[in-house]
């Protein structure tokens, strides 16, 4: 068993780059884990800053301004957004949410008598069935658990007026300083880790351009199916439109099954308003049509770097970051997989591994890579002594050269004072 752990331990951690890397993941993640409400405002502002990233990188790079007046034009611009987007938009999303918790059940209510004269119709399907009783359930399920999330999360965050401000001040200064001091920070960072950072710097380099990607493109999704459901409610005349496009548009942060989530309170809501007839069927489709849109159009083109990922492992990462994290787990849970999925592909595998190692497990062709890197280095070692040889050999050539230059240039010189002699001579 020990042997065994041996063998894993130098096969993946030999490596001081791999080593090196795997204690900063292992830190931040440490970090994170348990001090995420200390660091929320960075983690926030972090998050804010990658969302900016790529318009003031791209003015910066088509020259059209430089980097510290572009970051000043999009951190205001992005906060003056939030800010009429809270006082236009946050009071009818408030007075929205309030009203549907309150209809919930009588939501409930109608939808379970509408089921009830259903199975009238079928009797002997359905007898077994209690529709009452899981009306009821779903009823007091619902309610309890909208009631306790305004008292122990929103009330929370409203009652806490001091720590809203401090952030409030705290995540524009934050990016801001982020976004125009990018390169100054990323390089004081580096002063604070060990060396031997190659594999780090490597993995960063591969994972930042696609985490801001990511990050713009999924807020750019956001905005853009929250309109366009708001568009499709509001012309169907649907209750509750600003909340609901809000919602499906929020609901994109859920990969696979968020879609699914989101149909049934935007089908509930209409059914209780236009009931079972061709006004509701006609919504549907055109929601459905929508979301076939997204899925075929809207997200290949904002997100052209797929992140090739299987279902599974999506909603793994969804569920456990979530857990860990809450909404920003969510929201980062693909990139995050991604990140783990890039780590796993390539990490160093045996490059370290002693010889003393692969004899003793019998199986020499592990040792294959140590006996080509020592073969590389005798040869690489072999070139730098031709070289040196060459370049003795041109440097004494030189010196010859030299040499036959002063001989000459002596010579001339003993002639032309000779001839002047002869002239004092005579």
């Amino acid at each position: 068993m020990f042997q065994v752990l041996r063998s894993w331990y130098r096969s993946l951690l030999s490596d001081p780059n791999s080593a090196t890397f795997f204690i900063i993941i292992a830190v931040l993640f440490t970090v994170i884990y348990f001090y995420s409400g200390i660091f929320m405002p960075i983690l926030v502002a972090l998050g804010v800053s990658y969302i900016l990233e790529a318009p003031i990188n791209f003015l910066e790079r088509k020259k059209i301004l430089r980097r510290t007046i572009s970051t000043y034009i999009i951190i205001l611009l992005f906060f003056v957004f939030l800010g009429l987007f809270c006082v236009y938009v946050g009071p009818s999303i408030v007075s929205q949410g309030s009203d549907l918790i309150n209809r919930i059940p009588s939501i409930i209510s109608q939808t379970s008598d509408y089921i009830k004269a259903k199975i009238e119709e079928y009797p002997h399907i359905f007898e077994h069935i209690d529709i009452d009783a899981i009306s009821a359930h779903i009823t007091n399920s619902i309610t309890s658990f909208s009631t306790e999330f305004i008292k122990s999360n929103l009330l929370g965050y409203l009652m806490n007026v001091t720590s809203f401000v401090m952030y409030l001040i705290l995540i524009p200064l934050l990016a801001f300083f982020m976004l125009k001091d990018k390169h100054v920070l990323i390089a004081g960072v580096k002063g604070f880790f060990p060396p031997n950072l190659e594999l780090a710097s490597d993995m960063w380099k591969k994972m930042n351009t696609q985490l801001m990607n990511y990050v713009s493109g999924k807020f750019i999704h956001i905005i853009v199916i929250s309109v366009l459901n708001f568009i499709i409610f509001y012309c169907f005349g649907l209750n509750y439109a600003i909340l609901l496009g809000l919602l499906v548009g929020l609901s994109v942060l859920i990969p696979v099954v968020g879609a699914g989530i989101v149909t049934v309170p935007v089908a509930l809501v209409a059914f209780t308003q236009f009931g079972a007839d061709s006004t509701l069927w006609t919504l549907l489709g055109v929601y459905a049509a929508g979301l076939a849109l997204d899925a075929n159009l809207i997200t290949p083109m904002l997100f052209s770097e797929k992140m090739k990922l299987h279902p599974f492992v999506i909603l793994a990462s969804v569920l456990v970051f979530g857990s860990m994290w809450g909404f920003w787990g969510v929201f980062f849970a693909i990139p995050l997989a991604t990140f783990f999925k890039t780590i796993y592909l390539n990490w160093p595998r045996g490059k370290y591994v002693d010889s003393d190692v692969s004899c003793e497990t019998g199986n020499f062709q592990d040792n294959a890579g140590g006996r080509s890197a020592a073969q590389t280095a005798r040869d690489d070692l072999e070139e730098v002594v031709e070289t040196l040889s060459s370049a003795r050999k041109k440097l004494g050539a030189v010196l010859n050269e030299l040499d036959c230059i002063e001989a000459d240039v002596c010579s001339v010189s003993k002639e032309e004072a000779q001839e002047k002699a002869d002239e004092v001579k005579n």
